[in-house]
């Protein structure tokens, strides 16, 4: 069971090494096929001399031959080397292309960012509050400006550097430099930012009270009130417009007064009442009377 188990590993290995020595021998032939394709396209030749390409041509093609003068047997690490070999000997003129390519894009970023740069610090400088609200200082505002200043006169020199430069050689102006001038640049904008979102402005001290006396009137000043002659006047300096409160005038209807009786006066007015009822019954018997004792009348 061991020994199967040895025999499978084997074979494991020599597939595996199999497949790197077959990719190693893709990776370097599929590397001189492209170059040599390469060395013919016009940013290449803009970007190389005459000499340079003969001399790369003759390094791929001597490659070629040697990559089919290897015995079957051979390590993949011999064909990994001569790639390394052939990459360093094309690195230059690699660069120099890669640099001719990039360098426009890079310094219309860097521009666009100065121009960017210069639009916030023209804002930052008509932004005019009060001394103790101010958000940003004067050395954060000079260094910004100076960023600004230096980096321009440092992109205007380089290029006027490159144009004396031929592409074939090595540039002046290199996109890795571009690219640290934007950094600085950006990174003083997003400080000033933050600090601008961050800020709170200080609170502001109330104002102390102050009382006068003038001829036995006191006026008392107090924020926002004010008193005098014993009237006070309120006013809200968060609201401009006060609208007139309307004074409800209550009529207040008095009720009679009964004046009381007299109790005197009461009594005679009773006792006139029942002496009135006996003259009236009175009045009723009499005729009654009288046609008892006269006859005669009848």
């Amino acid at each position: 069971m061991k020994v199967m188990r040895k025999k499978l590993a084997e074979l494991t290995a020599k597939d595996k090494a199999k497949k790197v020595l077959e990719k190693s021998k893709n990776d370097l032939e599929a590397f001189i096929f492209d170059m040599n394709d390469k060395l013919t396209q016009e940013m290449y030749e803009k970007c190389s001399t005459e000499a340079e390409r003969e001399k790369l041509t003759k390094l791929l093609s001597e490659a070629s031959d040697w990559m089919y003068d290897q015995e079957e047997d051979a390590k993949a690490e011999v064909y990994q080397d001569k790639l390394k070999s052939l990459k360093k000997e094309i690195k230059d003129l690699k660069a120099r292309v890669y640099e001719f390519e990039e360098r426009p894009k890079a310094l219309k970023a860097l521009t666009d960012m100065l121009n960017h740069t210069k639009y916030f610090l023209k804002s930052v400088k008509n932004f005019t509050v009060v001394e103790e609200d101010r958000i940003f200082t004067e050395v954060e505002i000079t260094t910004l400006e100076k960023l600004i200043t230096d980096t321009k006169k440092w992109r205007d020199d380089m290029i006027e550097e490159q144009k004396k430069t031929p592409d074939s050689e090595k540039p002046k102006l290199l996109v890795e430099d571009i690219a640290l001038k934007l950094q600085a640049l950006d990174r003083e904008v997003k400080y000033l930012i933050n600090k601008a979102k961050n800020f709170k402005p200080k609170p502001k001290p109330k104002p102390k009270s102050n009382t006068t006396k003038t001829d036995g009137n006191t006026t008392k000043t107090d924020g926002n009130t004010t008193k005098s002659d014993g009237n006070t006047t309120k006013s809200d300096t968060n609201k401009t417009d006060k609208a007139e409160k309307k004074k409800e005038t209550k009529i207040e209807v008095e009720e009679p007064i009964d004046k009381p009786t007299d109790t005197k006066e009461e009594e005679t007015k009773t006792e006139s009442k029942e002496e009135n009822i006996e003259k009236s019954e009175k009045d009723k018997e009499e005729p009654t009377e009288k046609s008892k004792h006269d006859p005669g009348e009848l």
